[in-house]
């Protein structure tokens, strides 16, 4: 056969997080918000981070039954064991220490970065974003995206790219150059756009693909990191509210944005219920960064901006959502979802060795070796029983 269907893994459904929970998120901030700004939407933002500590305190809560239960476990011999194991461990070891200064000096300046650069992204996107770019983002903006996410997954994760996920991206491209060429006429400020878009999706990705480096270099969970980088942007941003609120008020927005938006115990639950649907659409992205690769955020995206383009076309009757721009439209994204499905690997094509580097082949290879391995090893034990019998 040359198309193979592989196992369908529950955890592909992670790529749906963003998409749902952005859509959904979109619908509540309408339904309250009349008076946004900049100021304010950073903060919420960042705010939503913060929910993530619900999950620090119940790993921790379950780490600390786990622990209890390990320490009733043990008999008193294991005990004393532990105890001169900690007395050896406890005597002072200059370059254990130096390297776990050192360790933790990196972490910190890791993510001060990452929070200087996830403050300057956000920002970045609130000040410059235009709605004449709008029909850019499903074709300029994905395909940046795209380009951006493996270019750095590749020079910093080292990530290794195959045979089968070039061609993903080949039919990934071809629907995003058709996609640009319906569009294209109701483009406007196109440079602009293109700059803009460049920009947005050079600084996000690094963002990504950063967050990626550091879990795998000090062994985080993406709840610790968005805790920590919405907690300590949050306070700046308050820090700066303070001051300019009172000094500077037309360069203030926290304030200004709950006075205009937030005027009833209505607006107080749809603003709760907007910071949660909004951190679930980013934990989106964060988990299928610690799950999979940066590279598999490009997919959320792009499912994103389709079922966008398919609620707009319902609900507003701009020319841009045409039938024929809808029937080419949706035609284009099934070559993405065939594209998508190569590239993680639900389908696999058996030619031009498309699929010799595919998870399902390697441990192919290594279950037929590994039994070559035993077979050999079993008749060399055998020649040298007969050897030693004669």
């Amino acid at each position: 056969m040359y198309v193979e269907f592989s196992q369908l893994k529950l955890n592909l459904l992670i790529l749906l997080i963003f998409p749902i929970f952005i859509k959904l998120e979109r619908y509540t901030k309408k339904a309250y918000l009349e008076n946004d700004n900049k100021i304010f939407k950073t903060f919420r933002y960042f705010l939503c981070y913060i929910l993530s500590g619900i999950f620090l305190i119940l790993s921790k809560i379950k780490n600390k039954k786990i622990s209890s239960l390990e320490i009733e476990t043990k008999n008193d011999d294991n005990i004393d064991n532990v105890n001169k194991e900690e007395e050896n461990e406890s005597e002072p070891n200059p370059t254990k220490q130096n390297n776990e200064k050192k360790t933790k000096t990196k972490n910190i300046l890791f993510l001060v970065l990452l929070c200087a650069i996830a403050m300057f992204c956000f920002l970045y996107r609130c000040i410059f974003d235009q709605t004449d770019y709008k029909y850019s983002k499903p074709s300029v903006g994905i395909f940046f995206n795209i380009i951006f996410l493996i270019l750095f997954s590749v020079l910093i994760l080292k990530l290794n790219m195959y045979r089968h996920h070039y061609l993903s991206i080949c039919f990934i491209t071809i629907s995003i150059i058709i996609i640009f060429i319906i569009s294209l006429k109701y483009m406007k400020k196109l440079l602009n756009s293109f700059m803009f878009y460049f920009f947005y999706a050079l600084f996000f990705c690094l963002y990504d693909v950063l967050k990626k480096k550091y879990m795998n270099s000090f062994n985080k969970y993406p709840y610790d990191m968005m805790f920590v980088i919405g907690l300590i942007n949050s306070i700046l941003l308050l820090i700066y509210e303070v001051i300019t609120y009172f000094s500077y008020p037309d360069i203030s927005g926290i304030i200004i944005g709950f006075q205009k938006n937030i005027n009833s115990v209505g607006d107080i639950f749809l603003f709760l219920l907007d910071i949660l649907l909004e951190f679930f659409c980013y934990l989106g992205l964060w988990v299928t960064i610690y799950y999979f690769t940066p590279s598999h955020c490009f997919i959320s995206e792009n499912i994103s901006e389709y079922i966008n383009y398919i609620t707009n076309a319902i609900e507003t009757d701009d020319d841009f959502y045409s039938l024929n721009n809808r029937i080419i439209y949706s035609i284009c994204n099934i070559i993405n979802f065939f594209g998508f499905l190569i590239f993680t690997e639900v389908i696999i094509l058996n030619f031009c060795k498309l699929d010799y580097n595919t998870i399902k082949r390697i441990r192919q290879r290594e279950s037929k070796d590994y039994i070559e391995l035993n077979e050999n090893y079993r008749i060399l034990n055998e020649d040298k029983i007969i050897a030693e019998e004669e």
